[in-house]
């Protein structure tokens, strides 16, 4: 698993899973993965001479690193779990259209690197506070917008799960105004990712 999520704890383990649907030790194979902070859908924080956005050089870093012949041969693709947007909501002038053709360049650029993408929706705030951009209904907003570019997109969701997180965090405790609290982060992947990544790998398309 890759994990690629606003800068926050999550999974850093990929499970491939042979031949059965129960948990069997004897047919798991050994865990690796990695965890790579991303803070916007498309930045240039990460510059190289090849490429000029980060979204660019950390999918080409996943292809050389994680999708060489002996690795594919091995475990095929990583499970790419990503996600974007309270940050990006703090971009000035950002519209929706903005926001979703910066997604659509993030999965463009993994969709080639990632065996499966899962794509983690917006969390939302506690409470909504003027001196905040990231409102409730922005959040909403923009995760069906993601939605239905991914929905629209065969390249995309022929290979894409999204997990809508909104209603179940608004009752969770948050560590700021935007950012979870860590057992939340650990729960989700303990609880749904990785049962999802499981599922996946005994079950491939």
């Amino acid at each position: 698993l890759v994990s690629i999520h606003n800068g926050t704890t999550s999974l850093i383990n990929k499970q491939s899973y042979a031949g059965s649907t129960e948990c069997d030790a004897g047919k798991m194979k050994y865990q690796y993965g990695g965890y790579i902070s991303m803070e916007f859908a498309r930045d240039a924080e990460i510059q190289t001479p090849e490429f000029q956005t980060t979204q660019e050089n950390i999918a080409a870093f996943i292809d050389g690193v994680w999708n060489t012949p002996n690795m594919v041969a091995e475990w095929g693709k990583p499970i790419c779990v990503l996600g974007a947007g309270i940050h990006d909501a703090m971009i000035k002038n950002i519209t929706t259209e903005d926001y979703v053709r910066n997604v659509k360049f993030m999965l463009a650029n993994f969709v080639r690197v990632c065996g499966h993408m899962i794509w983690l929706g917006n969390t939302s705030n506690m409470k909504d506070e003027e001196r905040f951009l990231q409102t409730k209904a922005l959040m909403r907003l923009w995760d069906g917008a993601v939605k239905e570019m991914i929905e629209a997109e065969p390249a995309f969701h022929n290979i894409t799960s999204f997990i809508d997180v909104h209603n179940a965090s608004l009752t969770w405790p948050h560590r700021d105004h935007i950012h979870m609290e860590n057992h939340w982060y650990e729960k989700l992947g303990n609880e749904l990712i990785t049962p999802m990544i499981l599922h996946r790998s005994s079950h491939p398309v």
